[in-house]
This record gives C-alpha cells, structure tokens and sequence, in this order.
C-alpha cells in the first residue's frame, strides 16, 4: 500500500550532498540533480518503522527504488522533554478518551511506555501569578523514536 507524506533523505558520502523530499499521495518521490556516487537513503513516516538502504547512482543514469514501509504495531513509547524553567502538566488523548499525563519538572522528562493508540500530546503550564501557557497539541504516533521538546513559546 503506497505511503504518502513520507520524508525521504539522501545522505551522500561527499559533504554537502544531502536532499530530503516528502512523497507524493500516490507514495512516489523524485530527486533530481544528483551528483553521481552513494548515497544512504532513509524513508520514515508516522506509524511506520524507517527503512534504510544504499543507493549507488553512476554518472549519467536513472535509479528507480522501492522502499517498503513496515507498520508498526502498539502499544508504543515515546519521550517528552522539558527544555523551560516551569512545570508542565501534560494530556494524552488516546484513542477517544483523555487520560492525565506526567507533571513535568523544569528541564526534565518522562517515558511513556506500552501506549495503545496515542494520538495527541496536550501540554501546558500554569501560574499563580499570570496567566496559564498552552502549547499547539502534539501529534503522537508510534512508528521509531519519539522525543517531544517543549520549549518557551515566543513571546507575543
């Protein structure tokens, strides 16, 4: 079943040499103008493990490849982290219910182990003496590491 959205990366063995496309609802993707040589090419999507594998491309040829996307099974795990000075206090939505999350320390950071089907990561921190601070909800999903970094939000 083709993959759409998934981040393909080619990493060159010479500097410079790394491009990265997003494919194609049909799951295709292209890269252009590349300069002969190897090349390590990394496809991940959410809810897939990542493939790897080596390309060799020599002067003056097309390369077709098919990458195989495995899904990945739940329950899952995933890490958030702490990069301010404040509590957090965090929500899980799973499947169609909310389940409370950790309490963030400043700079710290907890493991979800064997979660069944997360799908968002609400966090947000609360003062006693201003107002409380909400981040964008996080998309959670199981398919290779998973590290959330809430850092301060600019100010406005």
């Amino acid at each position: 079943m083709p993959v759409g959205g998934a981040v393909v990366q080619l990493a060159g063995l010479s500097p410079n040499a790394s491009q990265a496309v997003v494919s194609a609802l049909d799951g295709s993707f292209r890269f252009d103008t590349l300069a002969p040589g190897q090349y390590l090419m990394t496809t991940q999507s959410t809810g897939h493990a990542a493939a790897t594998l080596m390309v060799d491309l020599p002067e003056g040829s097309t390369v077709r490849r098919e990458v195989h996307l495995v899904r990945m099974a739940y329950p899952c795990d995933f890490e958030i982290v702490n990069r301010t000075g404040w509590w957090i206090d965090t929500n899980l939505v799973v499947g169609r219910g909310v389940q409370p999350g950790p309490r963030l320390a400043p700079y710290g950071s907890f493991r979800f182990s064997r979660v069944q089907r997360p799908s968002s990561l609400y966090p947000a921190a609360f003062f006693q003496d201003g107002p409380p601070i909400y981040w964008a909800p996080v998309d959670v999903a199981c398919g290779g590491p998973l590290s959330v970094a809430l850092a301060p939000p600019p100010p406005r």
